[in-house]
């Protein structure tokens, strides 16, 4: 990834119940993901995690049939580089969410869209260099999206490679803790009963003209709507052994796996 690549059951989101003192909070982000990747067919959801059961697109195709779909009466929509971040972050040099080795990285502004709406948050991010990242995330817009992120690169459950899960857990607005204190496994193996998680498997990706695979079962992509101003590429999200990002321009002939956004 950082140098590799040129470089029916489906959860509805649900509303929050922790109240702000003026209502329900709204949701977070991860809420709007959807639980499973396009299917093969492209007409529809796949029903697992196996990535031998979703579709492979070109960029075009993804922006042709995803633009925006309704899917057992949900209308969805292949989602923004903006939207993407606000499930995975930026590059950042590739300290930000790091498998490989110990990384940190501090009051890192990020411009995220949720909902239709951009805002600008704060991030503080840490790795410890064993396939395992953390987050505390949108500190901001008066904390109503404040929520602590974990990232975890695994064997995937049905031994086809591999997978990025991605766990989030809403924070008290009023939260006064740091990183630190959520960046421990024995943080996250406490009050977990309402974490909110998504699974990327991996995916094959070929190359424009070619049949050679790279990375085939440990890196994985998907497509945001974003392009970079008819030049050809797309920006994506990505992850492979090193680490995940959503900020690199990719070929837009190259196919990959497409996960979408809830529109509403």
């Amino acid at each position: 990834m950082f140098g590799h690549l040129p470089k029916k059951a489906e959860i509805q989101p649900v509303a929050q119940t922790v109240a702000d003192g003026n209502g329900p909070l709204p949701k977070l982000s991860i809420e709007y993901v959807t639980e499973y990747n396009i299917n093969k067919e492209g007409d529809g959801l796949a029903t697992s995690h196996a990535g031998s059961q979703c579709g492979y697109f070109s960029w075009k195709r993804a922006m042709k049939e995803f633009d925006k779909i309704n899917i057992d009466g949900i209308y969805y929509h292949l989602p923004s580089r903006s939207e993407w971040r606000g499930i995975i972050p930026d590059f950042n040099n590739g300290k930000n969410i790091r498998f490989d080795q110990a990384e940190k990285t501090s009051d890192y502004s990020e411009q995220i869209t949720i909902a239709g709406q951009t805002h600008a948050y704060t991030a503080a991010y840490r790795s410890d260099g064993c396939g395992i990242a953390y987050g505390l995330r949108f500190k901001g817009h008066s904390n109503v999206y404040l929520s602590a992120w974990r990232y975890a690169y695994k064997d995937h459950p049905d031994g086809e490679g591999k997978i990025v899960e991605v766990t989030a857990r809403r924070l008290d607005p009023e939260f006064k803790g740091t990183v630190e204190d959520i960046a421990r496994e024995s943080w996250w193996s406490r009050d977990n009963g309402k974490d909110l998680s998504r699974v990327f498997p991996a995916a094959d990706v070929t190359m424009p003209g070619s049949n050679d695979v790279c990375k085939a079962g440990v890196n994985g992509c998907y497509w945001s709507r974003s392009h970079d101003n008819g030049l050809g590429n797309a920006w994506f999200f990505c992850f492979d052994e090193v680490g995940a990002f959503s900020d690199y321009r990719c070929n837009q002939e190259l196919t990959f796996f497409v996960r979408l956004f809830a529109c509403e």
